[in-house]
């Protein structure tokens, strides 16, 4: 009795406070989820470089069961802007997120995760050219843990979160899925990832090049998303 109510005040405290597409809850081994996500209204910056992502930016989710209550997944994010304004100047950002996790069943409402991420981007454009800034994206490496937590709420609906922390990212997610056949899930939701110390902009002319940041500022990546979750 004490384990089911600490499940379920784990999974009301996730789903409240932040959460992937709509979760595999099942780790028998074999089973699967797919899940395509769009994010056609981020916004991304840190202070220095703030833009507005493209409305094609797509993430994709693939979770296998293991068996005895653990699974892998692995994650694919495109985080491409359509603006990058940078001190008055624009350009355009195009990186892209991967992360593998494996993840341990606590209970059918809550699981654990640890895995690591790995994001890249390059920022370009003829305007910062033309104005002899340049911009050097660091690769962001870094562990991750956190949970995934599901919270039933009528016949198809569900809601879910995620989060999680680690050394160069932190990630906060909150969505609701409803279910449309067995195997099909609608999801919708909203999710904030924040990435530590990232990008280093410097200036260059006739009279000299100096560092305007020096990449100690930590870049968000925010919005909403929808999508599909296919589970067999």
């Amino acid at each position: 009795m004490k384990g089911k109510v600490a499940s379920i005040a784990l999974s009301v405290v996730l789903i409240a406070s932040v959460g992937w597409a709509s979760p595999l809850t099942d780790y028998s081994q074999g089973k699967v989820s797919v899940d395509v996500i769009s994010r056609p209204d981020l916004s991304m910056g840190d202070g220095t470089l703030n833009g507005d992502g493209k409305s094609d930016n797509m993430a994709y989710d693939l979770t296998v069961g293991l068996g005895h209550k653990w699974a892998i997944q692995y994650q694919h994010d495109s985080i491409d802007s359509k603006s990058m304004g940078i001190y008055g100047y624009s350009g355009s950002l195009q990186g892209k997120a991967e992360a593998v996790n494996v993840l341990y069943k606590l209970d059918k409402n809550v699981a654990a995760f640890a895995g690591w991420t790995k994001a890249t981007a390059d920022i370009s454009g003829s305007d910062l050219s033309t104005a002899g800034i340049t911009v050097d994206v660091s690769k962001i490496n870094g562990y991750q843990a956190g949970f995934v937590g599901t919270l039933p709420l009528q016949k198809n609906l569900t809601a879910f979160s995620t989060v999680g922390f680690g050394n160069k990212i932190t990630n906060y997610e909150l969505g609701m899925a409803y279910q449309l056949d067995k195997n099909l899930e609608f999801n919708v939701g909203y999710r904030y990832t924040k990435y530590k110390g990232n990008e280093t902009v410097s200036y260059s002319s006739s009279y000299g090049s100096y560092i305007i940041d020096s990449g100690t500022d930590n870049f968000t990546i925010k919005g909403m998303e929808c999508g599909i979750t296919y589970k067999f």
